[in-house]
């Protein structure tokens, strides 16, 4: 449930038999990782695969690996995973698979699909894609935001809390959105350097100093300019802005990182992170950030999501084991976390189903191991 949008480039003819240098990968709940990776293999090969049962909300992967392909010469691809549905889009065409009782799938049917179809309206110009959301999906079309499937909290952005099929235009977003999240029954979007959110406000996850749910964009209190990355969590997030990190929302496990447990109805200074942080992610009720080439999270550590070797929550930033440098980029999933580390992927947190892909299911790691890949 991170920010971070990264493309894959190739010259080859399939990806999958090359390097694959940039791949974004997104996790909803524990409970269908395993149904996920059968589907992300069939698509992306054992490249996704992996990354997949890294647990990752958008890891990135470097190793050189061999696999199923998909065809074409230069690529960007970006595979994006919700509760029971997932999308990739390559090249700015949008394919999704899986759950499609709310049209999560945007193929105007609300039947499963185990192979992908293609999403109505987008063969082309999508800069972003995020499926992360409990029954929804949206995608950054050119310059404005569209989402489709489950609208009951209104957040789709379209002044209904009807579902839809197909994609909807956002209302007031046609222009100027460089980024848009997925939180479990929200969405926010990166607007012109500013952030605006839509859908439930149970926790003030909409960060415009309420708890009403809005069914068209808010603004976010405080942040119109200078923000630069946005993530997701449940029903929390957290922004970037001139180097410093914020974050508001439902804190209950800590994951605000303000040393509180309180719920905040606008974004709270995350204590230390004042300057220097190049990336973030929003897990379920977790949250990390890169800083000065170094990684820190906070909030739920149940299983040892913030990887410093503790079972202990903590509501303010902690180091995680041994990275201290080298990280170029972080993904928060459910109970655990990934990051890229001096061009490899390493992993902790929660293992039941081998999420933090070292071959192994046997024990959680409360510190970062490293992705075994093929």
């Amino acid at each position: 449930m991170d920010s971070i949008n990264r493309s894959q480039e190739s010259d080859d003819s399939e990806i999958g038999n090359e390097s694959l240098e940039m791949i974004d990968v997104r996790l909803g709940t524990i409970d269908t990782i395993r149904r996920r990776v059968k589907a992300a293999a069939n698509v992306l090969g054992s490249m996704a695969m992996v990354a997949v049962l890294a647990g990752c909300t958008r890891a990135e992967a470097v190793p050189k690996t061999k696999g199923e392909t998909v065809s074409a010469g230069k690529k960007n691809l970006t595979i994006t995973v919700g509760d029971a549905h997932a999308c990739a889009s390559v090249n700015g065409d949008v394919k999704c698979w899986g759950h499609n009782h709310y049209g999560e799938l945007g193929n105007n049917h609300i039947t499963d699909s185990h192979v992908l179809v293609q999403v109505e309206g987008l063969t082309s110009g999508v800069t972003a894609i995020d499926a992360g959301g409990a029954y929804h999906a949206c995608a950054v079309v050119n310059g404005g935001a569209q989402c489709w499937g489950g609208n009951a909290e209104g957040q789709l952005g379209n002044n209904s809390t009807i579902d839809s099929h197909v994609p909807v235009q956002v209302e007031g977003l046609t222009s100027g959105v460089k980024a848009i999240v997925v939180g479990s029954k929200h969405t926010c979007a990166l607007v012109k350097g500013g952030v605006q959110c839509w859908g439930s406000n149970n926790s003030g996850e909409l960060g415009n100093n309420s708890m009403t749910r809005s069914f068209v964009p808010v603004q976010v209190h405080g942040l119109t300019s200078g923000v630069t990355a946005i993530a997701a969590g449940s029903a929390h997030n957290c922004a970037v802005v001139r180097g410093e990190m914020k974050c508001w929302g439902y804190n209950g496990e800590g994951q605000l990182g303000n040393d509180s447990r309180v719920r905040s109805l606008v974004p709270m200074q995350v204590n230390g992170l004042t300057s220097d942080v190049t990336a973030i992610a929003a897990g379920s009720y977790h949250s990390c950030a890169v800083v000065n080439g170094g990684a820190q999270c906070w909030g739920e550590n149940l299983y040892g999501a913030l990887g410093n070797n503790s079972t202990t929550n903590s509501r303010v930033p902690v180091q995680v084991q041994g990275l201290i440098s080298g990280v170029t980029a972080i993904a928060a999933g459910g109970p655990n976390t990934c990051a890229v580390v001096n061009g490899g992927v390493q992993c902790w947190g929660d293992n039941h189903f081998g999420q933090l892909g070292n071959d192994s299911t046997d024990l959680n790691s409360l510190v970062p191991v490293k992705v075994r890949f093929p």
